[in-house]
Formats: C-alpha cells, sequence, structure tokens
C-alpha cells in the first residue's frame, strides 16, 4: 500500500508517490495536468487534451474551475478533472495528502473534500503549500487567473494576500504579443494570422521556457519561420507584470515588518519567469529563492512523516503550519 501526495494548482495538477523524488506523468505522459476543461458535443475533455484546443475553441473552454471552485458548475468540471487523475494513479493507495493554494476559502475546501468522498478517495489531510517550503519568508505563487503573496512567520500562515487578474494567462498574453511582434519584425510571418497558428504558439512556450532556464537564447520555430528569443526579452515583455508582482510583494512585507530578512520564494510557476527573481532581489533587496514543479509535494513527505504512520482516522484537518497541529493551527473539515 502506498501514500500519495496530490497538489491542486490550476497551472498543473501534480502528483507523488512517498519514498519519490519524481512526479507521477499521468496526463498523456505528462507530470503536470492544466486546469483547463473543453466542453463540445455534450463531451468533456481534461487537462492537456483541453488546452491545446484553447485557441482553436476559446468559446468551449472554462480555464476557471480550480479558482473559482465555490460557482456554479465548478465542482462538476473539478471532480471530472480530480477523477482523471485519481483514475490513472489510484491502484494500490492507502492515504492521500493534498497541497492546496492558501487563497482556498473553507467553503471551497469543504467542495474539495465531498469531491474527494464521492471519488472514494482516502484523503488524509489538506495542507496549505506555502507552508511546505519556507519557516519564515513571504511565498509569491502565479496561477492562471490570480497571483498570491503568503507571509510565513516561524512556520505558520500568518498572511495571504491575492491579487487577482495578473496570473499566468496574462502573462502569456504578453509574451505572445511580444513573439508575434519579433516573428513580423525579423521574418514578416505573424503567428497571430490563425488560431491554428497561434495554439502552436502557445503549446512552444513549455519547452522555451525549459530552454532559457539553462541558457540566455534560444530559438523558436513556427510556421516553417525562426526567431532567437533570449531571456532580457522574455523579461522585458513581461515588465508591466513583474513590476505588480514587485509592489504587492514589497506591499507584504512592509504592511507586515518583522525582525531579520524575509526571503522570497518563488513558486514553481513563478520560478520560470525570466528576469523576475533578479528584479525582486533589487528591488526588496532581499534573498529569493526559486523552485521546482516537484518541491512542494517532496517537502509535505518531508514535514509530516509522523503524521503519516498514523491510521486513517475518519477525521481530515486543514493544516496551516510547519509544526504538529496545536490549537489553533489545524482546522478540522
Amino acid at each position: 500500500m502506498s501514500i500519495l501526495a496530490i497538489e491542486i494548482h490550476d497551472t498543473g495538477l501534480r502528483v507523488m508517490e512517498q519514498h519519490s523524488n519524481t512526479l507521477l506523468p499521468f496526463d498523456l505522459g505528462k507530470p503536470l495536468s492544466p486546469g483547463f476543461a473543453l466542453n463540445e458535443d455534450r463531451e468533456t475533455s481534461i487537462g492537456h487534451m483541453a488546452a491545446k484546443q484553447a485557441s482553436i475553441q476559446p468559446l468551449h473552454i472554462n480555464n476557471r474551475f480550480w479558482d473559482q471552485l465555490n460557482t456554479e458548475g465548478s465542482d462538476e468540471l473539478a471532480f471530472k478533472h480530480l477523477s482523471y487523475l485519481w483514475q490513472q494513479v489510484h491502484a494500490g493507495v492507502e492515504s492521500v495528502l493534498f497541497a492546496v493554494p492558501s487563497h482556498m476559502t473553507p467553503h471551497e475546501l469543504g467542495i474539495l473534500y465531498g469531491i474527494c468522498k464521492e471519488l472514494h478517495l482516502p484523503v488524509k489531510s489538506f495542507v496549505a503549500s506555502p507552508i511546505t517550503m519556507t519557516t519564515s519568508g513571504v511565498h509569491l505563487d502565479i496561477m492562471l487567473h490570480r497571483s498570491t503573496m503568503t507571509l510565513i512567520q516561524h512556520g505558520d500562515l500568518s498572511l495571504s494576500h491575492s491579487e487577482p487578474s495578473i496570473g499566468w494567462l496574462a502573462l502569456q498574453g504578453q509574451w505572445t504579443k511580444g513573439i508575434q511582434n519579433e516573428f513580423v519584425r525579423a521574418t514578416r510571418f505573424d503567428p497571430m494570422h490563425s488560431a491554428e497558428s497561434e495554439q502552436c504558439l502557445a503549446d512552444s512556450l513549455p519547452l522555451l521556457l525549459e530552454n532559457l532556464n539553462t541558457m540566455d537564447t534560444t530559438e523558436l520555430n513556427l510556421g516553417g519561420y525562426t526567431i532567437h528569443i533570449t531571456q532580457g526579452m522574455m523579461s522585458e515583455w513581461a515588465h508591466s507584470l513583474i513590476a505588480k508582482w514587485c509592489a504587492a510583494t514589497h506591499g507584504v512585507l512592509e504592511q507586515n515588518p518583522v525582525e531579520g530578512e524575509m526571503p522570497v520564494i518563488l513558486s514553481s510557476s513563478a520560478s520560470q519567469i525570466p528576469g523576475l527573481r533578479r528584479v525582486l532581489e533589487k528591488q526588496l533587496n532581499t534573498t529569493v529563492k526559486t523552485s521546482t514543479h516537484s518541491d512542494v509535494l517532496r517537502n509535505l513527505f518531508t514535514v509530516w512523516p509522523a503524521q503519516l504512520e498514523e491510521p486513517l482516522s475518519g477525521q481530515v484537518t486543514y493544516q496551516t503550519a510547519l509544526i504538529a497541529p496545536k490549537d489553533g493551527e489545524a482546522t478540522n473539515i
């Protein structure tokens, strides 16, 4: 029997087995399953299948169901997404820990718990994702439609501030516009001339960012045309959003002064943004740490080893503290 950890994040659901350092590839052979749903002819596609149609069939796409779990119909799509994941990985699983965004409300946690019960998914605990990443600092996370800045002090989640409308999709829009202009300037080819070409551009971004994580310049080929993209270009195209993330993070620190340095920990999505770490370090004069897609779940298993050995009691908690729960640090679902 095994124990799983699942992270709820609308840029990509992910899952890991205990004693493993790698994510399980469960969605078309990939370890991240984006929070996209395609409703077409009374059929619903989920994850990568849906995301690959986002530019081609935008009127049939829903990518807000994890962000707005308490709205009508969102629970059904979240059920389909989690059901799709569970079907791939459920064999031999004894219990499951969930890492969830810090902006999730108690009502939304209740909806998620109800989905787990309906799927007969043996959930043991929900844990606020940021507290797996640090004992003290500000955790900056970027989701599809929002960003959150979570203040952690002495292992406790003391504040979570949400900024709507400055999420990953807004960032993707700025990058897409910059890449379009560069293609037109260098080759006269417009990658936005058709929905299919626009989708190819969107599909190319993950590999582009992966390449720029290890090199300053990379090639991008679309429609038989090639341009060169640099870290600096991607940072410049995103400069307005980077400025907003810096201002919001600075605001959290300024309104909640603490003694000593408070590092900024970038989530795996935030860590992919060229230039963000450099600008934060310069403007906030503090240490900025990056993370990978598997860090939250790997740390989750490290933080709660004692709890994992306890049998399922039928009582599910929401953890907002790194240490063993005491009064006020865990909420029963």
